[in-house]
């Protein structure tokens, strides 16, 4: 008997301590830093920058209450954010996102003080779980935050983040 009552003691300590652990990048103010994108080459070259990859998963990330997010992006959703900030050297950001989500969902915000600050600059989904997109309008220096869900707070998934930076010289 006394070692029943052990037992169900642990595991509602257990259940307590796993419900209360929270994924750490599913809030904007605890995105993974990406640090500085490579800068493009110059003009007349390649215009092509070194593609930064980042390998993440929407796994246990669970859907903000209230939930914010750009309008094309189904809602609520699980989301992740990742943070990056613009190099000196580059004007147009290129994203390859790709996953097995039943649909991906990108919204991309640039900020001049951290999450309080957030502008909605580049809003993407597509129902393959897949994303190829431009923001012609990169800032140096400027600080980006992009939130990365499925459709609603069941789609989970692995995913591969591609970004590089190049120059339009046009």
């Amino acid at each position: 008997m006394k070692i029943n009552i052990h037992i169900k003691s642990f595991l509602v300590s257990f259940i307590f301590l796993i419900g209360s652990v929270s994924f750490s990048q599913d809030r904007c103010n605890t995105a993974v830093n990406l640090g500085t994108l490579p800068s493009a080459a110059a003009c007349g070259s390649t215009n092509s920058g070194t593609t930064l990859t980042y390998n993440g998963t929407t796994t246990g990330a669970t859907a903000e209450n209230p939930y914010s997010a750009l309008s094309c992006m189904d809602s609520p959703a699980a989301d992740v954010w990742v943070s990056f900030v613009a190099p000196a050297n580059g004007n147009e950001l290129n994203i390859n996102f790709t996953s097995s989500l039943n649909t991906a969902n990108i919204g991309l915000y640039a900020s001049t003080g951290g999450c309080n600050t957030l502008s909605g600059v580049l809003c993407e989904n597509s129902a393959t779980g897949n994303i190829t997109a431009s923001l012609g309008a990169l800032t140096p220096g400027t600080t980006y935050y992009m939130q990365i869900s499925g459709e609603d707070e069941t789609d989970f998934a692995n995913f591969q983040l591609q970004l590089s930076v190049t120059n339009n010289c046009d």
